[in-house]
Parts: C-alpha cells; sequence; structure tokens
C-alpha cells in the first residue's frame, strides 16, 4: 500500500504528520499482508500499528488486551475519532453484549476488543467464524512466553484459535521480549523472522539508578528519596501485599504523603477508586505488587522505585518502563537488599509442582472419558498442585489434542427469589414448568431467607439425571 495512503488516514483521523520508528515498517508489512512482531519500548506507539491499518482493511480487527481498563481507554479514544469500536468484558450488560454482536454482524464495527479468555469461550468462536477478521492483533504479547504459564494462561491458546478461525493476518505487541520469547512468539504466530520489528529497549529520558541498602536502613532511605520530589507522581513497586500495606502506613505517618496501597487482594472496586485517584492526580504515590501498571497510560509518572528486588529482569523493564511516558527525564531506583532473595526464591519454587504430583494430575484428567466438569480447587487438593498451575497444565493438555475445551462455568450459583415463584413460571411451557419446579426442589433454601436458593451443579446434576450444561444454562 502507498506510504501516502497511510499518511492521509494519519493526518485525517489521528492528526499526526510523522511517524515514530518503526511504526511506519510494521504498517506497511500489515498492508502488505505480512504477519509481524513489534518490540516497541513502553509509549513509543504500539496501538497505532494496528489502529490505522484497521482504517484501511476490509474487516474486522481483533484486539486481544489483557485489561479492561486498557480497553476502554482506548474504545473511547477510537469513538471519538469517529471510528467505531468496542469491547467485550464482563462489565458489559446483556444488552450491550448483543448490541455489540449486532455490529459484528452488520459488518461495520471496525475493532473489537476482547480479554485473551475469550479464546476459551466456544460461543464466541462460533461466533467469529462467520466474521471476515482482517487483523488479529495481540496486546502484551510476551505473555505467551514469558509470563503465560502464570500470568494470564488463556494466553497460550490464541494462537491455536486463530489457527480454527483461519486468521492469517496476526501482529503481535510488547515492549519487552527476549531473543528467546520473540522467537517464541514468532513460532507461536507463524511470523518469519525478518518480519520482527525491534526499536530497542533503551529510553533515553529515563535515569536508571541501583543503591544497596541493608534490611533495616531501606524504610528511611525511601522515604529519604521520595521526600526530594514531594509531590511528584510516583510508583512503588513491592513484592508482597502485606508490604504495600506498611510502606503507605510508614510513609503517611512519617510526611503525611499522599499514598495508596494496590494489590490484588483489595476488591475491583477498591482497586479502580485508587487507580483514578493517581490518574486524576489526587494522590501522587502508589505502593503496589505487580497488579498495578499494565496498560496504565499516565504520561507524567516522574518516579519508579523497586522497594523489593523485581521478579526478573523482563519485569523490571516493564516496570521501570511506566516512568516518563511523556518523554521528560524520569528516574528510576532499586533498593537492592540481599533479603529480598529468600521470597523470590519461594516465588519461584512454591509454584513448582513435582514430577509425581503432575503425572497423577494427567493420568486422572486424560483417563477419563466422555465430557467431564473439571474444578480446578479440587484438582488443586487432591494433587498439590496451586489452582493456577492446574490452569495452566490443562491448557497444555489441550493444546497437545489431549482434552478439549468446551467452556468453563460456575459449580454452585445463589439465587434470590425477587417475584413469587408462580410469577417467576409464568410464560414457560408445561414441561419447562415441571423441570423448573424439580430443579428448585433439589436446591437448598436458606434458613434466614426462604427466598434464597443455593444450586450446586454436579450434586443436583446427578440427582435429576440430566447433564450438567443443561442445569447451569437453565440458571
Amino acid at each position: 500500500m502507498p506510504k501516502n495512503e497511510i499518511y492521509g488516514k494519519l493526518e485525517e483521523v489521528f492528526g499526526f504528520n510523522t511517524l515514530r520508528p518503526g511504526q511506519e515498517e510494521v504498517m506497511s508489512q500489515i498492508l502488505s499482508g505480512h504477519s509481524s512482531l513489534a518490540v516497541f519500548p513502553t509509549g513509543s506507539g504500539k496501538s497505532l500499528c494496528y489502529q490505522l491499518p484497521a482504517l484501511l482493511m476490509d474487516g474486522l480487527t481483533l484486539v486481544v488486551s489483557p485489561l479492561i481498563a486498557l480497553m476502554k481507554d482506548q474504545v473511547e479514544s477510537l469513538m471519538a475519532k469517529g471510528i467505531l469500536a468496542r469491547k467485550l468484558d464482563s462489565s458489559l450488560t446483556t444488552e450491550e453484549v448483543f448490541e455489540v454482536f449486532d455490529l459484528m454482524k452488520s459488518g461495520r464495527l471496525k475493532l473489537l476488543f476482547v480479554a485473551p479468555e475469550r479464546f476459551s469461550n466456544p460461543s464466541f468462536l462460533n461466533r467469529l467464524q462467520s466474521m471476515k477478521i482482517a487483523l488479529l492483533a495481540v496486546d502484551e504479547a510476551h505473555c505467551i512466553s514469558e509470563w503465560g504459564h502464570s500470568f494470564r494462561p488463556d494466553y497460550l491458546k490464541i494462537a491455536q484459535g486463530a489457527d480454527k478461525l483461519k486468521i492469517g493476518l496476526r501482529l503481535a505487541l510488547t515492549a519487552t521480549a527476549t531473543p528467546k520469547v520473540s522467537e517464541d512468539i514468532c513460532n507461536s504466530f507463524g511470523i518469519a523472522p525478518e518480519h520482527h520489528i525491534q526499536t530497542g529497549f533503551k529510553r533515553a529520558n529515563l535515569t536508571l539508578n541501583i543503591a544497596p541498602v541493608p534490611e533495616e536502613e531501606r524504610d528511611e532511605k525511601l522515604l529519604e528519596m521520595i521526600s526530594r520530589h514531594p509531590g511528584e507522581p510516583t510508583i512503588i513497586y513491592v513484592t508482597r501485599q502485606m508490604t504495600t500495606e506498611h510502606i503507605t502506613t510508614f510513609l503517611n505517618s512519617r510526611k503525611k504523603l499522599a499514598a495508596r496501597s494496590y494489590h490484588a487482594g483489595m476488591s475491583t472496586e477498591r482497586r479502580s477508586e485508587i487507580q483514578e485517584e493517581f490518574m486524576a492526580g489526587k494522590c501522587n504515590i502508589i505502593v503496589a505488587t505487580i497488579a498495578f501498571g499494565m496498560g496504565i497510560d499516565k504520561a507524567d509518572i516522574r518516579h519508579v522505585y523497586h522497594y523489593n528486588l523485581p521478579k526478573s529482569f523482563e519485569n523490571y523493564v516493564q516496570e521501570t518502563g511506566r516512568a516518563g511516558r511523556d518523554g521528560l527525564p524520569s528516574q528510576c531506583y532499586m533498593l537492592a537488599c540481599k533479603a529480598d532473595l529468600g521470597v523470590l526464591e519461594n516465588f519461584i519454587y512454591g509454584k513448582r509442582p513435582s514430577t509425581s504430583a503432575i503425572e497423577s494430575l494427567v493420568s486422572a484428567t486424560i483417563e477419563r472419558e466422555g465430557e467431564v466438569a473439571l474444578d480446578r480447587y479440587n484438582l488443586s487438593i487432591a494433587h498439590d498442585i496451586k489452582t493456577d498451575v492446574i490452569q495452566s497444565i490443562l491448557v497444555w493438555l489441550e493444546l497437545a489434542g489431549y482434552v478439549e475445551s468446551r467452556g468453563w462455568r460456575h459449580g454452585k450459583y445463589d439465587a434470590t427469589l425477587l417475584r413469587p415463584m408462580n410469577n417467576l413460571m409464568a410464560g414457560h411451557t408445561p414441561e419447562r414448568q415441571e423441570f423448573l419446579v424439580r430443579l428448585f426442589d433439589q436446591a437448598k433454601q436458606s434458613p434466614r431467607n426462604p427466598n434464597r436458593y443455593n444450586f450446586e451443579v454436579a450434586a443436583i446434576a446427578e440427582k435429576m439425571g440430566e447433564p450438567e450444561s443443561k442445569i447451569a444454562q437453565s440458571l
């Protein structure tokens, strides 16, 4: 495709007249029909590499992104530019989901953002079978290799899903990829080595500092460093959730700094509230585990501190990369403490099951015939393997062809009737009413609230002689 078409659309829609290093090369490859891997530093405009080509191609551009907040920001930005884009995630109502499906079916939708878990949803994949998909773009593509086993196992299934859907054109994007990780990504998506575009990791505006410090002096050292730059947006990364609370309390008590804790143990609502405060400048310091940061588009973060040693070099590059996205000078500090090594080793070995545990899990899984429901929690207890590792093993078994996922469903449901049972049954056929009555008869009623019922799907399905899928679907 001629460059003048790329630059014409760039200025017309996005208001730019120049591209950053690597962008033109990636776009030209995509528009010439070549799948590509783009490894660009944080803040270098990776998203434009699929947003602009999407406007020049016939069909839907499907974008895989790991975070709802990031999808939301991109959809709102694209809609403001007059581009029809939508996201599919757990925050949507049923009506909103069907609106997205209608737009897909009409062929008007240009970009659709989904989480990697959508590739484990047979219903969603069936809908895509009839769609003309021009491009599959996978953001944070290093998760396929570097973190796929522990971060989001369903990243491992994206390439297989693309093959099933016969999506020939793929674009993988990341800010972090070692040569081995890049090789894994290219092999997974069928990307030729010559179509791997890497502009380097170095960002001239970031200054990286390492300060060796004894454990007992670390808090005071951190306070001293932060006190030099009051009021400037700052992220402090720690390893454990309890440490976020300790550091936040320490900073607020000593200097009355506007610090907030952020970790995966908090409710979704509380995390969203803290993130919005930080983005709006209502608090300037976030003390966080690695649960915070990916997809955070705040340009003026001036300081990133590692109170604890990062888990890997790739983590360090990702986390420091959140500083200075506006191109202005920013500082990154690591408080290197030998005491952290034991914690990191526990993280590594705590998730590594024994060979015998893996063998017992695999045998118990693949020896079962027909359609079965697997409960990760029960499997974890039975085989002494952490639940997230269980999920990774099941994904690898599926990729190897030993099992096939039919999607996921809840094993238990709680339901509270908001209307009398007679009203609930109105409109159903007699056969359906008889089934629903039997279903509710098998549920457990709350002794405190007779309108509240608990359904254990597997037990009820066995008693009623019905498939678990029918019970779950009815609920």
